[in-house]
């Protein structure tokens, strides 16, 4: 997630940012977080499919 959203952010990464917009997210789901802070919702879409792991995402 952290790699995701250094992606989205760019140059506006930071670490303090990130952590900030985690501990914003509360105590959910990881999927959850990872939906809200970068918007991909992958996870959650499979979460109803028995197909294993998602793939790694290429920019």
């Amino acid at each position: 997630m952290i790699a995701e959203r250094a992606r989205q952010l760019g140059d506006g990464f930071t670490m303090q940012r990130v952590m900030d917009e985690l501990n914003g997210a509360g105590m959910i789901p990881v999927s959850l977080i990872y939906w809200e802070v970068t918007g991909d919702d992958r996870m959650i879409r499979e979460l109803s499919r028995d197909n294993g792991p998602l793939p790694f995402r290429t920019p």
